[in-house]
């Protein structure tokens, strides 16, 4: 992940190696919108990005993969005996005396309430994966959450990254059209004072925040921006101060800036070409071509991602191999398939597929093989990743029609109707 400093517009500690000082504002240049606040509703990574200055949750994780509490006072765990010997019931500890953005207690009521609210069938959350699999979650006094689960669940602590307020939400038939989604109210260092959709949204420090003294800023502005390219424009002439999610190929131009501070991390997210082997979104029927493994097989030969690496991402990244490839659960024995057009070729051919009519383009009982490609508009890397590889398909006999599409439509919900969630596409490009 890589964000931009302006060292002029930003008064950090560890940037200029003085004590933090009380005050001010810092703006975010965002080139994605986010179409919610409530990371529940959320198919978009931009949210939890702004959700998370006002939002939290019980524990959370840092980069290194630890988890650490937050609104918990300690993480639970078999060893201080808030998890059980069989791993079903899980106990939490809320901190004393915190309190929501505006001034009410936050309770052990507030997390039950955020379990019923995700298994609420009316609530058209993104998943319910975890949280249906516990029994019960009990209250046994103001800060105390007992959740009893009705097996083992592994990975209980990735449950209640964000606890939500009952007594805003608790007599609501359901939560798909409330105000909060948009101005959402929690726990963290910021308040939301304002939403202008397509201009700005401005955060308030929170007077109630657990940590006294905290946040140290007067407000943060995440500022709108219609692509990187205008976002790295506006942080040169001072338009912004931060820029969130920069890729690989703008490092060398901000390289060469004095005033200009790169803070990259390592992520554990990986671009991705994903082919829909289903047929209108019916997972009975098959795709009349990727439905065929020889032709999925086919394609990943006949695309060259080291040169993408390499000429587009100026070797700032690594050519992936799975859904996790690199980390603690990555596999080490899964190695990057091979550019082989030939064996493009020859995989094409056992599936069928000439080129009858001479016109550069396989084909197959009169259908063409032509298949649509879409990923998020506006973003210059992505779009020059799919001329290459349309180019590269094109010298195997692969017709490709690109149809990018608005983030807020390829991560859209089924509610929506996005094609990703309908399965209405032939191949997308993105990072989840």
């Amino acid at each position: 992940m890589l964000c931009l400093l302006l060292m002029a517009g930003v008064s950090l500690a560890d940037a200029q190696g003085k004590p933090p000082e009380r005050g001010g504002t810092i703006r975010i240049g965002l080139w994605q919108e986010p179409s919610t606040l409530n990371p529940y509703y959320a198919t978009m990574y931009a949210t939890n990005l702004v959700a998370n200055v006002v939002l939290e949750g019980l524990v959370a994780v840092d980069p290194a993969g630890t988890y650490y509490p937050v609104l918990a006072t300690e993480v639970p765990s078999v060893a201080n005996g808030q998890v059980s010997a069989d791993g079903r019931m899980v106990t939490y500890r809320l901190r004393p005396g915190l309190r929501w953005s505006d001034g009410a207690p936050v309770t052990s009521a507030d997390v039950r309430f955020t379990w019923e609210a995700l298994m609420n069938p009316a609530n058209r959350v993104v998943t319910r994966a975890g949280y249906d699999l516990i029994e019960t979650v009990e209250t046994p006094d103001a800060t105390t959450v007992v959740v009893r689960f009705k097996r083992l669940y592994a990975p209980y602590l990735t449950l209640f990254p964000y606890v939500l307020p009952r007594h805003v939400l608790g007599s609501l038939p359901d939560l798909n059209q409330t105000p909060f989604n948009r101005l959402p109210l929690g726990t963290g260092p910021f308040r939301i004072a304002e939403w202008v959709s397509g201009s700005h949204m401005t955060f308030e420090r929170n007077a109630h925040y657990r940590v006294s003294g905290r946040p140290f800023l007067d407000r943060l502005i995440f500022k709108m921006v219609p692509s990187r390219e205008v976002g790295s424009a506006q942080i040169k002439t001072g338009e912004i101060d931060v820029l969130w999610n920069l890729s690989e190929y703008q490092i060398p131009d901000f390289e060469r800036l004095a005033d200009v501070k790169l803070a990259i991390t390592s992520s554990s997210l990986s671009e991705k070409l994903v082919l829909n082997q289903s047929a209108g979104g019916d997972p009975a029927a098959p795709h009349s071509i990727l439905g065929d493994r020889r032709v999925r097989q086919a394609l990943q030969h006949a695309i060259n991602k080291r040169v993408i690496v390499e000429k587009l991402l100026y070797g700032k990244a690594k050519v992936g191999t799975s859904e996790v490839p690199h980390g603690w659960a990555a596999d080490p024995s899964i190695q990057p398939s091979e550019f082989n057009p030939d064996r493009a070729r020859q995989l094409l051919r056992e599936a069928g597929w000439q080129d009858t009519d001479r016109d550069g383009v396989l084909d197959k009982g009169g259908q063409p093989l032509k298949l649509r490609l879409s990923t998020t508009s506006g973003d210059k890397l992505r779009e020059l990743v799919e001329q290459l590889v349309q180019e590269q398909l094109k010298a195997v006999g692969v017709a490709v029609t690109i149809e990018n599409v608005l983030p807020t439509v390829l991560f859209g919900s089924w509610g929506d109707r996005s094609p990703r969630k309908r399965g209405t596409y032939d191949i997308q490009m993105y990072s989840p």
